[in-house]
């Protein structure tokens, strides 16, 4: 981040950064805005909190103007490493049971590739949006794991059964599967409510984001 803003200081270039909410206090992720406080509990949070700041610093000094556009955990076609790619799409693809990580019926948002792509496009050519932070166009439908798990076989045309692992017993398998380590400090979003409130965007750019019934499918068939 420090070398990007000193490049874009030196050539006069605006920065579109796009964020997760890592940083975010889990306390409030059951309705998520750009308001929400900054408290990250984890050491990937506070990474990110660290150059959020470091971000906005440059921004308030008049070094760089800079968009912040979060998004909520995604998916959508080509995107290999969310949740519903590699629980439950890939599981399918194999003819296996999809799996889930935490509460199957806590709401979970998730924002569709596409639509980022598109509302970034928008974002780094509206000048008005500079040096402000923008959650990303995201369904305003309150899904849990287990409804998208089901729009997702019924996309494939493959209904199993779903199953489920709680936190408790991903620490478990972290001892057996190191990647799982990582995730398990993360798995606090697994456990309650998370919903990912792009409100601000959709007003200000008359964005009507991907319902999840046809994200899904598009998903599904890629």
């Amino acid at each position: 981040m420090s070398r990007l803003i000193e490049l874009c200081k030196k050539h006069n270039a605006w920065i579109v950064f796009i964020d997760n909410i890592y940083m975010y206090d889990p306390n409030y992720l059951s309705d998520m805005t750009e308001d929400t406080p900054i408290n990250p509990i984890s050491e990937k949070g506070k990474v990110r909190a660290a150059i959020f700041y470091k971000l906005m610093n440059a921004v308030e000094r008049g070094d760089v103007k800079a968009v912040v556009a979060r998004s909520a955990d995604f998916y959508g076609p080509e995107v290999t490493g969310s949740y519903l790619t590699q629980s439950v799409y890939n599981n399918l693809i194999k003819d296996k049971n999809p799996q889930w990580l935490g509460k199957l019926d806590a709401i979970h948002s998730f924002t569709y590739s596409k639509d980022i792509g598109k509302s970034l496009a928008l974002l780094g050519n509206s000048p008005d949006a500079y040096n402000q932070v923008w959650h990303l166009p995201t369904t305003d439908k309150k899904l849990a794991p287990r409804k998208w798990t089901e729009l997702m076989m019924n996309a494939m045309n493959n209904p199993k059964k779903i199953n489920s692992f709680s936190t408790w017993e991903l620490g478990l398998l972290g001892i057996f599967i190191p990647v799982l380590k990582e995730l398990k400090e993360m798995s606090y979003q697994l456990n309650r409510d998370y919903f990912f409130n792009s409100g601000k965007f959709n007003k200000r750019f008359n964005f009507t984001p991907k319902s999840p019934e046809e994200s899904v499918k598009k998903f599904a068939k890629s």
